[in-house]
Formats: structure tokens, C-alpha cells, sequence
């Protein structure tokens, strides 16, 4: 799900890079981010989700084409403190599905 305020919050400890700066490190990635970028893109170019997987393995060998080994990181169980945040992008979802 993200956490809405943690870019702004690390905004001054953080700065630009090219891959190559991490050429022989390993780098968690969060599977869901990239799915649902998949996703969007996909839907984009073809009205569905037939490019997902290609999209995603490009993100793979862009990393490894640059020496960077992937760790690709998938979301644990849903936790039940974000209940009210699932709930609210849920109805969201299905409202914005139903002006489609």
C-alpha cells in the first residue's frame, strides 16, 4: 500500500543516481509497485493486461543488464490496521470503474 508521506519525509537525505552507481549490489524491489505500473501501461496501450509480464521482465533486465541483482519483494498478509485504507480504495476503485 505505500506510505503516502515517506518521499517528502526523506526528501533531504536523498539524491540522484544513475544504476550504474550500484553495479554488483543487490536491490530490493517492491514487487507490487511494479505490477500495478505493469498494469497501467499495459491498460494504456492495449485496453488490458495482455504486456504485464513483459513490462515487468524489462524492469528485471534493465537491472541485470547493469549488474544489479534483483530482489524482487512481495507483500506479506494484509495487515488490520489498514483495514479503513483498503476499504476507501476499494470504493474508489469501483467508482472510477463505473465511469469507464
Amino acid at each position: 500500500m505505500g506510505i503516502k508521506t515517506l518521499l517528502p519525509f526523506l526528501k533531504d537525505v536523498t539524491e540522484n543516481s544513475y544504476l550504474d552507481s550500484f553495479k554488483g549490489l543487490v536491490a530490493a524491489v517492491d514487487a507490487s509497485c511494479w505490477l500495478h505500473k505493469a498494469i497501467a501501461i499495459s491498460y494504456s496501450q492495449f485496453g488490458d493486461d495482455r504486456r504485464v509480464k513483459e513490462i515487468c521482465n524489462s524492469y528485471l533486465d534493465l537491472l541485470e543488464r547493469n549488474k544489479i541483482r534483483p530482489l524482487v519483494v512481495f507483500d506479506g498478509l494484509p495487515l488490520p490496521g489498514k483495514d479503513r485504507e483498503r476499504d476507501n480504495r476499494a470504493m474508489q476503485k469501483k467508482t472510477t470503474t463505473a465511469k469507464s
